[in-house]
């Protein structure tokens, strides 16, 4: 071969290198673009029109607080009945705080009115004192302590001291709301506690009889009580 046709080969050979180099360099260069392609890509746009705000989270509700109970009064003890024997203890009692103290007011008192009340009184609960005693005899009873002559025999006792101690221009006044109290007293006891609850048919006659007449001592003495009070129609002290 001539070194014409040897530099001839020679130079296409180093051509077809080049081309196959710049085909090499071309392939290489588009798959290094691709990835630069895709991380220029701008990012999408945001969707039009504002987001539904999400709405707020209800706040737990505290379970109710049940309801308090409706306070339960407590029922009012039943008194026990009284026996005969008991209510003629009680029956007793009362006759001896009328009789005590209006005998003190036939000394002390000084208004007329108060003395012929005391007097009144007196002449009464003394026949029902006598009539009674009679009577416990024949029925052969015996009186008996119960709680209610107790609390009654009590509140006497400090009436009775209060009456005493009380200083003479004020012993009418003292006098007449004592019997008012006493009264008031008596006639609520045998109503609810003595003749509801008695056998004995002679102590519960003498029981009802006595009735109209201590409402009627409560009466007058109200009526006294009245005429006492400042301001009100003096009541004369001349008998």
């Amino acid at each position: 071969m001539s070194r014409i046709e040897n530099r001839t080969a020679v130079a296409r050979t180093l051509a077809s290198l080049v081309g196959v180099a710049a085909a090499l360099a071309v392939g290489c260069a588009g798959s290094q673009a691709e990835p630069q392609m895709v991380d220029a890509m701008p990012p999408e746009p945001a969707m039009m029109g504002t987001p539904p705000t999400p709405p707020p989270a209800e706040e737990p509700v505290a379970a109710a607080e049940p309801a308090p109970e409706a306070a339960v009064e407590a029922p009012t003890p039943v008194p026990t009945p009284l026996s005969d024997e008991q209510i003629a203890a009680v029956s007793e009692a009362a006759n001896a705080s009328h009789i005590d103290s209006s005998k003190i007011a036939q000394t002390k008192a000084k208004d007329a009115r108060v003395k012929k009340l005391a007097a009144t009184i007196l002449k009464h609960h003394t026949e029902v004192q006598k009539k009674q005693a009679q009577l416990l005899t024949k029925a052969k009873l015996v009186p008996a302590e119960s709680p209610v002559v107790e609390k009654l025999k009590t509140d006497v006792q400090s009436g009775m001291t209060a009456l005493n101690e009380t200083p003479a221009a004020d012993f009418d006044k003292a006098y007449i709301e004592l019997q008012v109290k006493l009264h008031q007293e008596a006639l609520a006891t045998i109503d609810n506690q003595l003749l509801p609850n008695v056998k004995n048919e002679d102590l519960k006659t003498l029981l009802t009889e006595l009735r109209p007449k201590i409402e009627n001592h409560l009466n007058e003495a109200k009526e006294i009580q009245t005429a006492l009070t400042p301001g009100a129609t003096a009541v004369s002290s001349q008998k």
